[in-house]
Parts: structure tokens; sequence; C-alpha cells
């Protein structure tokens, strides 16, 4: 079987190999034009924010364009277009926001922003901001990435007792979380509702810290022990009834997601995972396809956030107001960066921590030298919020509190480094390790927190969640070693 797979999948990377490319003229000179002609139909006030909203889109085009020329293949399994693609998505959704409400945040919005009330001018100004960061990210990734085209390699499964520990762990961690429910009543998939409900009766439950520290760790382990499965499951995907299990699993998780009205991330990463895995290992996606259900998925991300925050009954209150410059999570993450560069030029003093909370909330707590300061907790305070429910920083909000829009070329451009070398390390060496596969899937759906929590925010989650669990699969592997080891060891008996 093992020999098939490898055999599917060598048909797979050929075909992606020779998959019709994209080309500067064909994509990027395009992009500019029609971008030059839009900016000189429209207004001046309307000029200043879609100059640099449509300058994002056209470095992304040209990030997408130039590594598809190289490698001859659509860059879906990219870690760095991944990246590119979370930057354009949150620098453009708040800019259609302002667009749709007449040049202004309305008060569908984020109330932050409605009552700054920024001009064209003035938003357009700080939009370029994401200009400067996505730039340096796209020339540093491209340089030093390079061409990875004939790196790919066929995935090699691991031996099958560790594919059933791996759905044994599974098994165990939604036992836990179970257990954990039954014993304490802790629901870490409350509805939204609910949780606003008991914040606001003064009724929310709160565990030990280190149990709610432990718990929050596994909800990761949880989502990767998922991926490794969609991995095992996806290699199998050439029979009819391994199909329908993905399908039948995938379409309960998104059923689970809408029905409780909670989290939508884990669910959204799942299927992106899913998609990823499905260009790598079965058929290369088309460009199209990409396109088109990429917008659907971001449409439905947008709707069941807005529902989830009762804009029925704002839009209710609001007669008039365009529902489409509703707030968001795009959009609140553009207001904490916006609120904070507008209090960093009043006088706000930022506490030390905050600069480096990147690498203290590596320490725990309970051993930290110093106090940890979550910049995300912090600027609660700053704003007098009491609602239980926070604000993610973002790259903007560091950049805000530091260097402005030096900062931001500096760590798109350290960034761009960081993830060309992890792709060329993972390409070249390690595509058809299954743990490196893990890894890299994994960071492709995670990646998005760079820019929407911190810079080396991610590598908290490396050292608190893909490393434990990678040791945890190891474990099989690790026993019969040790187990064939004794059995060398061992002396032999011999008869007199």
């Amino acid at each position: 079987m093992r020999s098939s797979t490898c055999e599917q999948q060598q048909t797979i990377l050929r075909c992606a190999g020779h998959a019709t490319h994209s080309s500067y003229v064909g994509a990027v000179i395009p992009v500019i034009l029609a971008g030059a002609i839009l900016l000189v139909l429209v207004s001046p006030d309307l000029r200043c924010v879609l100059a640099p909203m449509l300058a994002v889109i056209t470095v992304f085009v040209w990030l997408v364009a130039t590594i598809w020329d190289r490698d001859h293949a659509f860059p879906v399994c990219d870690v760095g277009c991944m990246c590119a693609l979370a930057t354009v998505v949150y620098s453009v959704v708040p800019v259609l926001n302002y667009i749709a409400g007449g040049l202004r945040f309305t008060a569908l919005g984020d109330m932050r922003l409605y009552r700054l009330q920024p001009t064209p001018s003035e938003l357009g100004a700080f939009h370029w901001w994401h200009v400067a960061y996505l730039s340096s990210f796209a020339v540093v990734y491209v340089l030093v990435r390079g061409n990875t085209r004939g790196g790919w390699q066929p995935l090699q499964l691991p031996e099958a007792v560790t594919q059933r520990f791996i759905v044994v762990l599974l098994a165990s961690l939604l036992g836990y979380f179970l257990l954990l429910r039954v014993a304490t009543g802790a629901n870490y998939f409350l509805s939204y509702k609910d949780m606003r409900a008991a914040i606001a009766a003064g009724t929310q439950l709160q565990l030990p810290l280190i149990i709610e520290q432990i718990s929050r760790k596994l909800l990761g382990w949880l989502f990767i022990c998922k991926l490794a499965l969609v991995i095992i499951i996806t290699t199998r995907l050439h029979r009819q009834n391994w199909r329908l299990i993905l399908f039948l699993w995938l379409g309960m998780e998104v059923l689970l997601s809408i029905t409780r009205m909670g989290s939508r991330t884990w669910t959204i990463l799942l299927l992106l995972g899913t998609a990823i895995l499905y260009h790598r290992l079965v058929k290369p996606l088309s460009p199209k396809f990409c396109a088109i259900s990429g917008s659907l998925l971001l449409t439905g991300f947008l709707a069941f956030g807005a529902i989830r925050g009762g804009i029925i009954e704002k839009v209710d209150g609001c007669s008039g107001v365009p529902v489409a410059s509703a707030s968001n999570e795009f959009q609140a993450l553009l207001s904490t960066g916006y609120d904070l560069r507008c209090r960093v030029k009043e006088g706000l003093e930022v506490p030390l921590q905050v600069y480096f909370a990147d690498f203290l909330q590596l320490i725990p707590r309970q051993i930290c030298p110093v106090q940890k300061i979550d910049p995300s907790l912090w600027y609660l305070e700053v704003i007098d919020c009491h609602s239980g429910s926070g604000f993610m920083f973002g790259v903007l909000g560091q950049a805000a509190v530091g260097f402005g829009i030096w900062e931001l070329v500096l760590r798109g451009a350290l960034l761009g480094f960081i993830l060309a070398k992890i792709h060329r390390w993972y390409v070249l060496k390690h595509s058809s390790c299954f743990l490196a596969t893990l890894f890299y899937v994994w960071l492709c759906t995670r990646v998005y927190y760079t820019f929407r929590a911190s810079t080396f925010y991610f590598v908290t989650f490396i050292v608190y969640q893909v490393i434990p669990v990678f040791l945890l699969i190891q474990l099989p592997e690790i026993a019969r070693s040790f187990s064939r080891g004794i059995g060398r060891r061992r002396p032999r008996v011999t008869s007199v």
C-alpha cells in the first residue's frame, strides 16, 4: 500500500511541476494597470484609502506570481504566501468596511474607530504601514527562498502503531475536556452568547491557574492531533470510504461550530489545513478554485462573526447604516493599532515588558523573574475596558508603541527571512518526513498570528504545543527502538 501511495504522490508532484504557471505579464501588470486606472477615476478622498489597499494587493500578486514562475506550481503549500495572504485580508477588509460606510466608520463598526473617526487622508497614511510591512516581507522572502522546484518528495507515513497511537492521543485529549467539563463545569467550547451572559452575571468559572494553563495548551495539542489525522486520511483518499470519512468528519466540525456559535478559529484552520494537504498529497488546486473557495470561506467567516455578534439586533437600532460597514475581527485589529498610535502621540507610557512580551511569554508566570504583561490585556487597561473579552494586539500595535513604520519594515524583513529558511528546510530536505510535513502545514495555518498577535507569538506555540505533541507521537517508535536495543544486548544462554 505504501509503494502505491508513493507512486501516486510522484504523479501528483510531476503534475504540479508542469502546471500552467503565472507570469508578470499575465498577472502583475494587469493588476497595476487596473489599479492605476481606478485611482484616476475616483475622488481624491477615495484615492487616499484605495491607493495603499491596491498597493497591498499588487505586492501580494507579485509575490505569488514570482514564486509561481520559479516553481512552475501554484503556491498553495507555501508558508510565505499564506503569511502574505493573511496580511492582505487583515489590510483590505477594514478599508472595504470604511468605503461601504461612505468613507467613515459607522455605528455598526468598531466603537474605537467610530469615536476617532479618521479622515480618508489620516486612514490612508496609516494604511501605508501595511504596505511597508508586506513589501519588506515579500522582497526578503522571495530573495532568500529562491527556487525550490524539484525538491518535493513523496510523503512517508509512520508505522501503523504510531498512526493508531495518534488516534488514541486524539481521543484522550477529547476525553480530558469532557472529564474537565463534568468535574468542574468548565466548557472550552462554550458559545459566545453563553460566555457573555456568564461574564455579565459574574458567574464565569475560575479554574486554578495551573489547570487553566494546561487546558489552553491542550487545545493546541488537540488541533495538531487532528491535523496529523488529516494527513493520514488524505494519503488514503484514492479509496472512496476514506473520502466519505473525511467529508463526514469535516462536515461534523462545521456543523458543531455553527450550532454552538462559539469560536470559529479551529474549524477554519482545520479546513485550511485539509485544503493545503489535499493540494500537497492528492491533487494540485487551481488558482480559480482557490480564489472562489477562499472568497466563500472569508464571506462565511465574516457572516458567522456578524450573526454571533448580534448584527441583526444592531441593524434594527441603526436604520440606514450599511451592514457591510459592521465590525469584524479585521476591523478590530486595525482599530487597536490606530488607537495606540493616537495614544502614543498624546504621551501614553508603555511598560517595558510590553516590548519583550514575545520572549517573556515563554516563561511560565509562576517562575518568571519579572511581572509578565500580556500586551492585549494591558491594552484593555489602557482603554478602561472591563467587558471580559480582549482585543488582539497585532503587529501594528507593536509598531505603534515602538518605532512606527521603520519597525514594521524590520519586522517584515526578519519574518520573511525566517519563513524562507523554514520553507527551504522543509521542501529541499524533509518533505518526505511525516512530522516535518505536520509542522509545516501547522505553521501554514497558524502563521497569521504573526500579524494578528505579534511577530514571534508562534514561538510559544512551538515550545508548548508542537514539541510536546511531536515527542508523544514518537513514543511508540522510541519504545520499539529501546526494546530492540535491550534484545540485542541480552546475553545468549548456551547449553553445556
